[in-house]
């Protein structure tokens, strides 16, 4: 194993330096809170998905330091992912995680990772605008 550590290792040290434990309040109002991460529970959800993204470009590019990662390989990681039938609610726990990451090494959150995915990858389930629609609509009368 190199010097840099494992994969999730690289990534649980990059995130773990956004985590702050108190001062969302005050970070809201200095419009800085979205540089941070507030809640255990998300840290360890990021770091999880973080670390499945920085396997899935080792094994593909062989890309062993996290800090080589780019734009490029988020989006073909995301894209497998949905050609995989990903739920879209989990795409964007993982476009969120991945752009966090992102900041985290390079002070940026990539944009342009793709959006917008069915909440279901089967067409016939997903939810739809139209259900949206429907179900924000008076059911009527009430008798």
């Amino acid at each position: 194993m190199s010097k840099l550590g494992s994969p999730k290792h690289q990534v649980a040290q990059a995130l773990g330096k956004l985590y702050k434990h108190s001062g969302q309040r005050q970070d809201k109002a200095r419009g800085i809170a979205h540089r941070y991460i507030y809640d255990t529970d998300t840290l360890h959800a990021y770091i999880a998905d973080g670390t499945q993204f920085a396997n899935w470009c080792r094994d593909r590019w062989d890309i062993r330091d996290i800090r080589r990662l780019q734009a490029r390989h988020a989006r073909l990681f995301l894209d497998d992912l949905a050609a995989r039938e990903q739920a879209g609610g989990t795409l964007e726990r993982k476009r969120a995680a991945i752009r966090k990451l992102s900041f985290a090494l390079h002070g940026e959150a990539w944009a342009n990772l793709g959006s917008a995915w069915p909440s279901d990858p089967r067409p016939e389930r997903a939810y739809q605008r139209d259900d949206a629609v429907q179900r924000s609509q008076p059911a009527g009368p009430y008798r």
